[in-house]
């Protein structure tokens, strides 16, 4: 697969420079074995970034994420548009991203789950999907027969040691 590039300079095209040193819009891109989809739409989202994020995967199919002020706006990769498409892209471990700082156009419907939510959901059902012993990273990156499971509330039993070991005390009591 050819690396991304990038050769738009607004000021050369009469546009505005967005501050950085040079003029140029700031980009970057990597692999998605390196830096996963959850990690990088937290990196954006916790510096706020504005601007596309493009993702590759391993079978040539573009997702585009819409970002801004760190929060996704939209999204659709697929067949899946809003959370469908983050959800599917969560599960990809293989491709290629770049993303492109910029002032993206604003939707008219712009989606309405806080980015973290959506990424603490998708991962979420990435572990349930997973169940014990797998990594929950299907090929094809969909749930079977392509639905989302509803979130719901988390179970979680607590066993204490049958023995607790005693420690020594640093002083007398």
């Amino acid at each position: 697969m050819k690396p991304f590039s990038h050769s738009r300079d607004p000021v050369e095209e009469g546009g505005e420079s967005d501050g950085s040193l040079d003029g140029r819009i700031g980009h970057f891109a990597g692999r998605l074995d390196i830096l996963s989809v959850s990690d990088l739409v937290q990196l954006l989202n916790a510096t706020r970034q504005s601007g596309i994020l493009t993702i590759v995967d391993e079978d040539r199919h573009s997702a585009l994420l819409s970002i801004h002020r760190g929060e996704i706006l939209q999204a659709q990769y697929r067949d899946h548009r809003g959370p469908e498409a983050v959800y599917a892209l969560l599960r990809r471990r293989e491709g290629q991203f770049e993303f492109i700082q910029g002032a993206p156009a604003i939707p008219a419907r712009p989606m309405q789950i806080p980015t973290l939510a959506l990424l603490l959901d998708g991962c979420r059902m990435v572990d349930e999907d997973a169940g014990p012993g797998g990594d929950g990273h299907e090929r094809g990156g969909l749930l079977p027969g392509g639905g989302l499971r509803p979130a719901g509330p988390a179970r979680v039993e607590l066993t204490p040691p049958a023995r607790t070991p005693s420690l020594p005390r640093p002083y007398p009591v």
